[in-house]
């Protein structure tokens, strides 16, 4: 049966007495925890602190990769190439010249000289019917090739650097 406790036979619960840290480990601890602050500070008070991430210059392309930007001054054209294999041989950030043939048999005239390439589409996403370049020009040469490319055959010519 269960009787209460003498005076005698008291219960106490048990007391866990851990050890202080001594005092040359409080120095060392706080001489640590002030020097990972100096450092941090110093990591962040040059510039040189992780921020939010910039906006990207570039606008997305279809494939979700960052697509060129035309320079200022410029105006991006799209611009399809009855031939697909022009683009083995032409890439972004090379030079070309714009050529047009028309139906009736004239001699091919220069439409665009020295055009920047910001985009060439690879041969695999080439469709059937050529390449798409994607080109900086001015405004007058994308009305000049606007009005161009409805009867004419295109073709470019890259340009040395």
């Amino acid at each position: 049966m269960f009787s209460p406790a003498r005076d005698d036979e008291r219960l106490d619960s048990p007391r866990l007495r851990l050890p202080l840290p001594r005092r040359a480990a409080l120095i060392r601890a706080a001489a640590v925890a002030a020097l990972l602050c100096l450092a941090a500070g110093v990591l962040f008070a040059d510039g040189s602190a992780p921020a939010a991430a910039p906006a990207p210059a570039a606008s997305p392309s279809p494939s979700g990769t960052p697509g060129p930007v035309a320079p200022p001054g410029t105006v991006g054209l799209p611009l399809r190439l009855p031939d697909a294999g022009v683009v083995a041989v032409v890439r972004p950030g090379q030079r070309v010249d714009v050529f047009g043939a028309s139906a009736d048999g004239r001699p091919a005239q220069l439409l665009a000289a020295g055009v920047l390439v910001l985009r060439a589409t690879a041969r695999d996403e080439a469709p059937e019917d050529g390449a798409l370049l994607y080109l900086a020009v001015t405004t007058e040469q994308a009305a000049h090739l606007a009005g161009f490319t409805t009867d004419a055959h295109l073709t470019v010519t890259v340009r040395s650097p």
